[in-house]
């Protein structure tokens, strides 16, 4: 049997799994536009170590979490995912076909203008 802090160890690894595979299976499907294709692999194969690397800098740049609060509690406390009453309020999944693109001719304004 397993002592209690070593499951809990077992338990944040696994969390912290979780959402290195929503991350990679997000970046994907943002390239992509479309839903997450499982026949890919695992979500947190598509990430290169480089965009790990870019990931985790940004993360240390943050600086440590607020008191009561571990990094992936914090992590989770940031996504934002409850309203002002306190009630659930998750951000909808990226649908392309939902997007208002600009007509093909339109050309942005230059930076320097």
């Amino acid at each position: 049997s397993l002592s209690r802090s070593v499951r809990r160890r077992i338990q944040r690894r696994d969390r912290r799994g979780m959402k290195i595979d929503e991350v990679g299976r997000t970046l994907w499907e943002l390239e992509h536009g479309r839903d997450w294709d499982a026949s890919v692999g695992s979500p947190s194969s598509v990430l290169r170590p480089e965009e790990y690397q870019y990931i985790a800098q940004r993360v240390g740049d943050m600086g440590r979490p607020p008191l009561g609060l571990d990094s992936l509690g914090a992590f989770e406390a940031l996504q934002g995912v409850d309203d002002y009453a306190g009630q659930r309020c998750d951000l909808a999944g990226l649908d392309v076909d939902l997007l208002s693109l600009p007509v093909e001719e339109f050309q942005p304004q230059p930076l320097d203008k």
